[in-house]
């Protein structure tokens, strides 16, 4: 449900005026109905005319006739009380030539529609044929009065001519059945291509007008891309929906954040939060940050460089009513300084939407005085913008990740080798991290399998089982994605060290394992196709994503390990994996056999 603001002065004096509608929106039975909007009679007491309380619903057209009629009804009594609005004739003529362009195309098939957008040369032609020499303003008309779309950046800067051609796709992706349970199920991410498999394709649109959707459901802060494509290699851009994130959970964000820190906080108390607004703030935070930050439906943790502080923004919603609080907390470093950057990012996009809070508990003054004080007099009035990045560990971390479990001589020869490496590191002081070390029976292993991709360093040992192992590919696959795909920082983040069963070195070998893990992949896509993604848990669903993705990327990432040279005996490891680590061991070490290398009898 969404109550119009009267804080934003332009609207806020027709709105006293004039006539307002309310509508309560998933009205799909009587049982969804409200008896009230979620405002105060104070707020509903300063309009002229008691706004209008519609009930509807979007799946099943359930309210329409009312809906109409109370539309109908409110057009009438503007043109009541104002007459018809009239405009100069060259910016009526140019509405009429979009229009009629408009109008036009729409008589054709979908597939023959050429106007759905026009140029800005081609907008300022019809300008100049109407007379008008200011185009800029003709189209901030245009766009105000619904005649057009346009934001600057947006489709290519195009002007959009056929808004329902655009809004229908966008809207499609908030159907529940074919796109919205299969964003949860993916935590809200997802890529061009799961929205051309879901709606887009079978809809008959084009991959250049897909590209402007999500453009368009960009700007409007629907969604974020939170990780970067790399186009040369064919890696597409992976976006999040904030709407449709999980709910908070306990996340290394608690690791994160230490309570037993000085907080610096700002809250924004609303009687009635609309989800957009939270929605919009992280968006405009993550479409910044991308990977570095963490988030879920109502909130964000964040490392700020320039500052060395974390944030954390989160929404508290009052159950007994439609209120509720955004909070506003920074710790460490000049925390002041960037609640103050971020209380003001949360007032911008209040005044954008034209809300205003109740309530405010600003910055302390010492903060607001940091901020200040950053800002010199001979400094643009403006800070430099915010830089959102992974903060430094207090410690590095070292992972081993390899194929492990099983008795076999090639077991026994993979686990000689790991414990080997893992008794030359702690020579040294260094301690490496193995799973079925460091985990104790009710740990989740996809919770350390992704640990293992955030690693300072992950040594790899590389055997056939480890590549027909998911556990194994999902970790190189999560080395890989932390390193946002980048040749150069993978190699500087793994260590390998191939064993002699591992099929690896010919690109024959390298495509047969490219289609082993596609055939796997398919199996289980199948299934989901003609039964659902409920049939996998949401965890196994995660992982049929990741496999369906290192199908397609094992190749590259193969090519890109096999591409160095790589160490041929443990002793070549050691100098690779360790020799460039500082040395913590605080005396030389006590000269002991290695595992394997013991002489007869010893135990």
């Amino acid at each position: 449900m969404r109550a119009a603001s009267a804080k934003r002065e332009v609207p806020h004096k027709a709105a006293h005026a004039g006539g307002i509608l309310i509508v309560q929106t998933r009205c799909d039975s009587s049982q969804d109905d409200k008896l009230r909007p979620p405002v105060s009679d104070a707020a509903l007491g300063r309009f002229r005319l008691p706004p209008r309380l519609v009930r509807y619903s979007a799946r099943n057209d359930r309210g329409r006739p009312s809906l109409d009629d109370a539309l109908h009804q409110a057009v009438a009594y503007l043109k009541e009380q104002h007459g018809t609005v009239v405009i100069g004739v060259g910016r009526a003529k140019v509405k009429r030539q979009i229009e009629a362009l408009r109008d036009a195309d729409a008589k054709l098939p979908p597939a023959e529609r050429q106007h759905r957008t026009i140029s800005c040369e081609t907008f300022v032609e019809f300008c100049r044929d109407a007379g008008l020499d200011q185009p800029e303003h003709v189209l901030s008309y245009l766009h105000n009065a619904g005649t057009v779309f346009y934001r600057q950046g947006l489709f290519d800067n195009r002007i959009i001519v056929d808004q329902g051609w655009a809004l229908e796709a966008i809207y499609a992706v908030l159907h529940r059945e074919k796109c919205v349970k299969k964003l949860q199920r993916q935590h809200g991410r997802f890529t061009p291509s799961d929205l051309a498999e879901w709606i887009w394709d079978e809809a008959g649109y084009k991959e250049k007008e897909q590209q402007h959707f999500i453009s368009m459901m960009e700007s409007c802060g629907v969604c974020f891309r939170y990780r970067a494509g790399v186009p040369d290699k064919n890696i597409e851009p992976e976006y999040i929906a904030p709407d449709l994130l999980p709910d908070r959970a306990a996340t290394d964000t608690d690791q994160k954040w230490d309570a037993d820190q000085p907080i610096e906080t700002a809250a924004f108390d609303y009687d009635l939060l609309p989800s957009f607004l939270t929605r919009a703030i992280i968006s405009r935070v993550g479409s910044v940050a991308g990977l570095a930050a963490d988030y879920w439906r109502g909130g964000l943790y964040v490392f700020e460089a320039d500052t060395g502080s974390r944030a954390l923004i989160t929404q508290h919603m009052n159950e007994a009513s439609w209120g509720g609080r955004i909070v506003v907390q920074t710790q460490r470093g000049r925390a002041g300084e960037l609640l103050a950057r971020l209380t003001e990012l949360v007032e911008d996009e209040q005044q954008r939407f034209g809300i205003t809070a109740t309530t405010t508990q600003e910055p302390s003054a010492s903060a607001a005085e940091r901020l200040v004080e950053t800002l010199a007099p001979n400094t643009p009035d403006r800070p430099a913008p915010l830089k959102f990045s992974q903060e430094a560990a207090m410690q590095r971390e070292f992972f081993v990740s390899y194929a492990w479990g099983d008795t076999t001589p090639e077991g026994r020869a993979r686990e000689t080798v790991v414990d080997q490496l893992c008794v030359a590191a702690e020579q040294r002081g260094i301690t490496i991290v193995r799973d079925k070390m460091a985990l104790a029976v009710g740990d989740r292993i996809s919770k350390f399998m992704d640990r293992i991709g955030r690693g300072d360093r992950v040594f790899i040992v590389l055997s056939q089982k480890y590549l027909e192992s998911p556990y194994c590919m999902y970790e190189l696959a999560a080395v890989w994605r932390n390193c946002r795909q980048d040749d150069e920082e993978f190699l500087k983040r793994i260590r390998v060290f191939t064993l002699d069963d591992a099929k690896v070195w010919t690109p024959m070998d390298r495509a047969l394992c490219a289609v082993y893990w596609r055939q796997k992949s398919g199996e289980l896509e199948a299934i989901v196709k003609e039964h659902g993604p409920d049939v996998l848990g949401g965890k196994d669903f995660e992982k049929y994503r990741l496999m369906k993705e290192f199908a397609h990327r094992i190749g590259d990432i193969l090519e890109t390990v096999t591409d160095i040279l790589q160490p041929r005996k443990f002793e070549d490891l050691v100098k690779y994996g360790l020799d460039d680590l500082p040395n913590k061991s605080p005396s030389p070490p006590e000269e002991k056999p290695l595992p394997g290398d013991e002489p007869d009898g010893a135990s």
